[in-house]
């Protein structure tokens, strides 16, 4: 009996037990909560009320008394209570600027609030330092904790999707606890990282998987060279300085935060059924199907499950002037739509901020995480362990596991190495755990008077662990292997140790900063790999010891990077401004190892001129313009200037000799860091007392040195040699609008954002073309690197439709020598969209408020390889319904070929059949909140208690055929864009949560 769909899966009433148990803990929660909101004597009260300049009431204002921790919140009438005889109370609203009112007694007050509809004050943090916004010279674009506050995130980098102009961040993934992909203003590099470096706290690094996303005060992404230049040899990818929270002088808050939800598919993708099924294979292997095999299973059904994602998070914060404090406790799981993948995260933030002396003062930042992984295989053919394609090509009349009761899984009689769907899920029993310790020390000293001294001794610890078993009996593999045992270990240790010196000054309208200071930094890897096989059979001992036979390696390696800067600021009364940057890098991984990066950029402040006075809807205008060089060290292999050489066994000899050697690479004294040059122009202009705020940045990036491994002669025992041998070019424009539409009871804010990205490769030596993007179903390559062309360009045939005549594809003659050969392979798409853009729209009215996010791309192309394994009827694989409509004699005037079985691959080559339009708009996130009246809260105990739902990725508008068009088979690949191959999808997903604060 066919099982019952749902119309809408999300709403799918089969949730798992483990989501109920969670819904279960969270109603307890909720229930403790609102048992909380018990009435209490008041034994003195200061009352009153409070508006706006307009006299508009102003409802869920937060009011509490200066150096205590008693608190309160205004009803929708402005009115508020709270338990004070004397003191000072202070008023804080979003939106408005904060008042503190000094008190007497006296009883009832009235406090108007005044709207603050511009940030020009606000100060933003940029590299070793913080400045004012109005005096920022260069790109620098901030996501606070209210642009990203509602949205379940796993990873860190989730908030900048769609949230910051110029920065393009794409999921190729929906696995969880999956590699995110962040691009600031474009690509810069083949074989050497494009990500970003991210600065936590003061400590650099390049991987916040692990990062609590509810720790997150800000991140502040310097987009130019001019903003990140003072980063060096590691900003040529841009630069994201990320800010945690930290404990507030006379504030105490115990702050509770807690959600779960369900996640399913998206979409489906139909396959044959058994009928169906039978009379294709009679087409490509006439005969080869046993009469009786008719049995019929859903291997999406099968593998498409319900997921789940659930957090809690426990945080104490406070502190008086002398000390503050913050503490935060989380647990993260997030289990994915198909089994086995799921990721688990524990984590501890500290951060601690003392006043030691009047003059010395320190900082303590540390972050422990502890995470779990389980992994689902994807990105590959049915063939080599991909489930998704497994679920897809897999036999319909197949079962699970074999009639006969051995437990084994049944197998597939075409090719008995192709294991189903289910056995490629269950049948390795694996895990990953990651341990990590990250976080620094700092010491600030006053020693004169505007001169400050800092030093910051930061530490990044990880220790990576993976285990994997395979039993066997189940599998065909594990029995041909008697059971495979792997096992991975590894430490990744990094220190740093940084010192600075900072000077301000002001002679009267004249102000100036100078900052210098050193850094080192030094990082050790440590790896050891263990196989195994030949296993016992009853499969009691899955640990490596029990193995027969064993292999095992070992690698160390290390690299260190010294560093010298400096950074110099000027302004006159805050209307022109400039500021120069120059830092100079030594490393070890090269042979030359210093090399130098400057920056410079000016600002003027034209709505400060007497000229514009009378501009009154003119609240603020800059222009900005500035240029500076920045390096990437991060793609150099960390001994690239050495030949280096392998160790492999031989026989044992006597005397004994040791083991055999081969050389594996080639050294290079010659390599350098690839270096990216960016000129940066752009205007900030806020309009109507910052009603409306607007940013535009134009850019030009230019990187040379480019990192490629360049072809040599096939007569050479190494046949490629890395070196700097190509140019890269980024231009584009970033805009920014922000916009209050409304401030009275209905208060709706819209922040817009788009991006313009142009890529070119611009220069290639030694070595025309490369060739990236390996399909395995028709061993072809998809991607080219050229001259010319953009990163992530496609390259193939281009097809003209099916031969009414013979049913095959026809190709397009492209160099017109009259015969179908290599040379008619030209570019068939471009994985890199026109742009990319996020819209949020932020309504607040009485106790609700709605965030809606959409998020989105246009012009890129996906290359749907997944479509080369369901159309192309070349083996035994299931297909795609689409194959319905194959062609016959009966049925010549089709778009899909017909069946040529044998493994021959002449319909799907790598050609513009399989390229489809990527562009998407999503509803990335919505969420509805409710915060309880503040008159009932004035009863309890607590200052806060909001509940909320939230749907991700619940609408998405596309013509894309796939389960999904943010994807790539190839991870954060610069090279192999938008290529789709049994990628695991993202879910819907809707949750439930409730933020609570004492």
């Amino acid at each position: 009996m066919p099982k019952f769909k749902p119309p809408f899966p999300i709403f799918s009433l089969h949730a798992s037990k483990a989501l109920t148990n969670s819904l279960f803990i969270m109603y307890k929660i909720i229930t403790l909560l609102l048992v909380c909101l018990c009435a209490r004597t008041l034994s003195a009260q200061i009352a009153g009320k409070v508006t706006d300049t307009n006299g508009n009431p102003l409802p869920g204002v937060s009011v509490f008394l200066k150096g205590s921790s008693n608190g309160t919140s205004t009803d929708l009438n402005g009115n508020f209570k709270i338990a004070a005889q004397s003191g000072t109370l202070v008023f804080n609203y979003l939106g408005y600027d904060p008042l503190s009112v000094d008190i007497n007694g006296s009883s009832p007050l009235t406090v108007v609030l005044t709207e603050t509809l511009t940030t020009l004050e606000s100060v933003v943090v940029v590299g070793y330092g913080a400045q004012k916004k109005k005096e920022i010279t260069s790109a620098v674009v901030v996501v606070d904790e209210a642009s990203i506050k509602g949205r379940p995130m796993v990873s860190a980098a989730e908030a900048l999707q769609g949230k910051a102009a110029g920065v393009q961040v794409i999921q190729p993934s929906g696995k969880p606890g999956g590699d995110i992909a962040v691009r600031v203003r474009g690509a810069t590099s083949v074989l050497a990282g494009n990500e970003p470096l991210y600065v936590v706290d003061g400590v650099p690094t390049t991987d916040i998987r692990g990062l609590n996303p509810n720790d997150i005060e800000s991140l502040s992404v310097l987009k130019d060279a001019s903003s990140a230049a003072i980063y060096g040899a590691r900003a040529a990818n841009g630069v994201v300085l990320i800010t945690t929270k930290r404990g507030k002088e006379n504030s105490s808050v115990v702050r509770l935060s807690a959600y779960a939800g369900v996640s399913r598919l998206r979409k489906p993708i139909d396959v044959l059924s058994t009928k169906a099924y039978r009379t294709l294979i009679d087409e490509i292997i006439p005969g080869s199907l046993d009469p009786a095999a008719t049995a019929y299973t859903n291997w999406s059904d099968e593998i498409f499950g319900t997921g789940m994602n659930q957090s809690y998070q426990l945080s104490f914060s406070g502190g008086n002037e002398k000390a503050r404090h913050m503490v935060s406790l989380n647990y993260l799981d997030n289990t994915g739509i198909i089994r086995p993948a799921r990721f688990d995260r524990y984590s501890v933030r500290v951060n601690l901020d003392n006043q030691l002396k009047s003059w010395l003062k320190a900082a303590v930042n540390v972050n422990f995480l502890s995470s779990r992984t389980k992994d689902t295989p994807d990105n590959a053919s049915s063939g080599r362990g991909g489930v998704i394609m497994s679920a897809l090509n897999t036999p319909p009349f197949l079962r699970i596991y074999k009639n006969d009761g051995s437990g084994q899984y049944d197998p597939n009689p075409f090719q008995p190495s192709w294991e189903n769907p289910v056995a490629y899920m269950e049948g390795p029993d694996q895990l990953t755990r990651d341990n990590r310790v990250f976080g620094n020390v700092a010491l600030t000293a006053s020693i004169l008077e505007g001169l400050s001294a800092k030093t910051n001794f930061g530490l990044d610890w990880n220790n990576h662990q993976w285990d994997y078993y395979l039993d066997p009996f189940k599998t065909n593999y594990g029995r041909d292997q008697h059971g495979i045992g792997r096992s991975d270990n590894s430490n990744n240790r990094t220190w740093l140790w940084e010192n600075t010196l900072n000077y301000q000054r002001n002679f009267g309208d004249h102000n100036f900063s100078l900052l210098g200071g050193s850094s080192v930094q030094h990082n050790q890897f440590s790896d050891a790999y263990i196989q195994g096989n030949d296993f016992p059979t009853d499969a009691s001992v899955k640990t490596l010891n029990a193995a027969n036979n064993i292999s095992a390696s070992t690698n160390r390696e290390a690299w260190a990077l010294a560093s010298f800067f400096g950074r110099f600021t000027y302004d006159f009364q805050s209307k022109y401004l400039f500021t120069a940057s120059v830092r100079r890098d030594g490393s070890s991984k090269l042979a030359h190892h210093w090399g130098t990066m400057p920056s410079f950029s000016a600002g003027w402040r034209v709505s400060a001129e007497p000229f514009m006075e009378n501009l009154d809807f003119i609240y603020d205008m800059k222009l900005r313009a500035g240029w500076g060089k920045n390096g990437n060290q991060e793609g150099i292999p960390n001994y690239a200037r050495y030949g280096l050489v392998s160790y492999y066994r031989r026989a044992l000899t006597n005397p004994l000799s040791g083991p055999a050697s081969v050389q594996t690479t080639y050294g290079n004294p010659d390599l350098r860091w690839e270096t990216t040059a960016q000129s940066n122009v752009g205007l900030d202009l806020a309009l109507w007392k910052g009603r409306a705020t607007l940013n535009v940045d134009a850019y030009l990036k230019k990187t040379n040195d480019v990192l490629l491994n360049v072809q040599l002669s096939n007569s050479l025992p190494i046949t490629t040699i890395q070196t700097n041998a190509g140019s890269i070019q980024n231009k584009g424009i970033d805009i920014n609008l922000s916009t209050v539409n409304t401030v009275k009871k209905l208060r709706w804010n819209t922040d817009f954002n788009i991006s313009f990205n142009r890529n070119k490769v611009t220069a290639l030596q030694y070595t025309d073309v490369y060739y990236f993007g390996r399909i395995y179903s028709n061993n072809q390559d998809v991607a080219i690197v050229k001259k010319g062309l953009p990163l992530g360009s496609l390259y193939g045939y281009v097809s003209e439709g099916v031969d009414p005549e013979t049913g095959d594809l026809k190709y397009k003659d492209i160099n017109n020598n009259g015969i179908f050969d290599p040379g008619d392979r030209t570019i068939i798409g471009n994985g890199q969209p026109k742009f990319v853009f996020g819209l949020t729209n932020t309504l607040s009215w009485k106790q609700f408020d709605l965030n809606i996010f959409f998020q989105g791309s246009y012009g890129n192309d996906v290359y749907n390889a997944t479509r080369i394994d369901l159309e192309g009827m070349f083996d035994s694989k299931n297909q795609s319904v689409a194959v319905l409509r194959r062609w016959t004699p009966n049925n010549r005037n089709t778009d899909i070929p017909r069946a040529i079985g044998g493994g021959k691959v002449d319909n799907v080559r790598n050609s513009t059949r399989f390229v489809e339009d990527g562009s998407y708009i999503r509803l990335k996130n919505i969420t509805l909140t409710y915060r309880f009246k503040p008159a009932l809260l004035q009863r309890s105990r607590l200052s806060a208690c909001a509940v909320y739902i939230t749907g991700q990725n619940l609408l998405t508008f596309t013509h894309y055929s796939g389960f999904d068009p943010e994807v790539n088979a190839f991870g954060t690949s610069a090279t192999e864009v938008g290529i789709d191959y049994g990628t695991y999808p993202q879910a819907r997903t809707l949750t439930v949560g409730a933020n609570v604060e004492f």
